[in-house]
């Protein structure tokens, strides 16, 4: 079967075809839980966001497209990447039985041209993920597309391999010394206490969670529904230390949303959850225990001593002209603030 490029054309997906892009999302490289319906909608219920699926069909076959949370502010359209939402790139499909590198580069070229037209189109200004799936990224630099570098730490689980040998000599004689004490570890699922502890880690730093209350409550017991995501907990005493909400995508598992007691805790406990949690999915078959930012250096060095490699990544961003970059700057920073304590 060749792909006849005169044959592209791009529709929005509607109701009726989720269970179609569920169903390219698990085929496609790169694709995630987080290009899920399940997902996007949950998302879209709770936060209001519209969603948005823009994909690239031949002969009614989708070859690629991507999910956009879209927003309307004043007379402003435009799209964002959620805080919980980590991953959010172009997914471009395999075509095994084109072998020709050259024409494969072509068809993906034109794919995600045809992605940029809407997005130019119809938003002032568009952010998405650099899809790590996309062999060539001259179509989004010709096309205006502006690229800061992000950062997320990967840490590899290897079957029969002990996470603890991963970490820095410091990070295991802690989480020995916690051993130590009448600890207990498991599921976890009051999720308002979960938040309190959430909210006491970014005190921390002098920082507000990035979703109020009510929101994540919400968000991950109707993740948890759609069994997408699980909060595992350290406790003494039957009083949680440090909580952990983790998606699982097998083969990653992706730690979105941590936080320890900082008042009467010390950070072993927090080590300590992050070890029994890699043992964990270790032992399920998880190949891989993604911990997502590391943009601030002091928690990236945390996360870089528990054995996690630094994984480069790219986030684009499209502006009409430079007037709405200037409102979107001004709209990072009016966010930065309100996130400070």
């Amino acid at each position: 079967m060749t792909v006849s490029r005169s044959d592209f054309r791009l529709k929005l997906l509607g109701a009726e075809d989720r269970e179609e892009w569920d169903s390219f999302v698990k085929t496609a490289p790169g694709g995630s839980v987080f290009h899920t319906s399940s997902y996007f909608l949950t998302v879209s219920k709770i936060f209001g966001h519209e969603i948005v699926v823009p994909v690239v069909l031949n002969k009614d076959r989708i070859l690629g497209g991507t999910v956009l949370y879209t927003r309307k502010r004043f007379y402003l359209n435009y799209t964002t990447i959620p805080f919980y939402i980590p991953i959010n790139h172009i997914l471009l499909g395999e075509h095994p039985q084109d072998r020709n590198y050259m024409r494969q580069i072509k068809i993906e070229q034109q794919i995600c041209n045809l992605l940029q037209v809407y997005i130019r189109q119809n938003y002032q200004f568009a952010t998405l993920s650099a899809s790590s799936s996309l062999r060539d990224l001259r179509t989004f630099v010709h096309g205006g597309w502006k690229f800061v570098p992000d950062y997320t730490i990967s840490i590899p689980l290897e079957t029969g391999k002990e996470p603890m040998d991963r970490m820095s000599h410091n990070q295991r004689r802690h989480i020995r010394k916690f051993e130590e004490q009448p600890c207990g570890f498991g599921p976890y699922s009051d999720y308002r206490v979960c938040y309190n502890l959430i909210r006491q880690s970014y005190s921390v730093d002098g920082l507000n969670p990035p979703i109020p209350e009510n929101d994540f409550v919400q968000l991950v017991s109707e993740l948890n529904s759609r069994q997408i995501i699980r909060g595992y907990a350290v406790s003494i005493d039957h009083e949680p230390l440090s909580v952990m909400i983790v998606v699982e995508d097998c083969p990653v598992v992706y730690a979105l949303f941590s936080g320890r007691d900082t008042a009467h805790s010390r950070p072993e406990a927090e080590l300590y959850l992050h070890w029994r949690v890699m043992s964990h999915y270790r032992d399920q078959g998880f190949k891989e225990f993604n911990l997502l930012g590391a943009m601030s250096p002091a928690i990236s060095t945390v996360k870089l001593e528990l054995g996690g490699i630094l994984q480069h990544g790219n986030k684009i961003f499209y502006y009409r002209n430079a007037f709405y970059q200037f409102l979107f700057q001004l709209e990072i920073i009016r966010k930065r603030r309100k996130r400070m304590r």
